[in-house]
């Protein structure tokens, strides 16, 4: 198949089910099944196995953080809380706001139905220059860390300003659903 880690037109990625193995052949990825989990989304090795184990059933018996693994699994953390309230934010406007009624309107013409929409977690960027920003401060999530995340930009003469206006969005989520982008 195609490589999920480099861009490519022509397939070079395969996977050996029975050693349990991947590998491109076009930009030398490969690995086992950790590697692949690790690589994919951007984890340690600790965090794809807990993962992993989790998918089987296995209890993993945590061992204490070190302080610079505490910092960044907060910092991680932090950046998944924002994703998930912007997400939430963004669903409601399509799902239920005057704001979202033309995105409505054009996705049920698509044959897009509620339904789908649910599942996929479609969201609409209102037409402002600050709803989501306005609605994250009124969260109480710092605007520094939701530039971060990329959502929103930062103004010239201070301040910040929405990445996404008067969009349709799909959430990019990893592999345990939560919105990442």
């Amino acid at each position: 198949g195609l490589c999920p880690f480099h861009s490519e037109k022509t397939p070079s990625f395969t996977v050996n089910p029975g050693k349990g193995m991947f590998y491109c052949f076009g930009c030398g990825a490969g690995g086992d099944v950790v590697g692949f989990v690790m690589r994919i989304e951007g984890l340690s090795f600790p965090e794809a196995l807990r993962i992993l184990a989790r998918r089987v059933g296995v209890e993993i018996r945590e061992r204490p953080l070190t302080s610079h693994e505490k910092l960044l699994a907060d910092e991680r953390d932090a950046l998944y809380q924002i994703h998930e309230t912007a997400s939430r934010f963004y669903e409601r406007i399509l799902s239920d706001e005057p704001a979202g009624e033309r995105c409505r309107a054009y996705l049920e013409k698509r044959g897009v139905d509620r339904e789908a929409i649910r599942a996929y977690r479609l969201g609409f960027a209102p037409d402002a220059w600050d709803s989501l920003a306005r609605y994250l401060e009124r969260k109480k999530i710092p605007l520094e860390a939701a530039e971060k995340a990329g959502l929103l930009r930062q103004r010239e003469r201070g301040g910040y300003y929405d990445g996404f206006r008067n969009r349709l969005l799909f959430p990019i989520t990893d592999i345990q659903g939560r919105p990442i982008g």
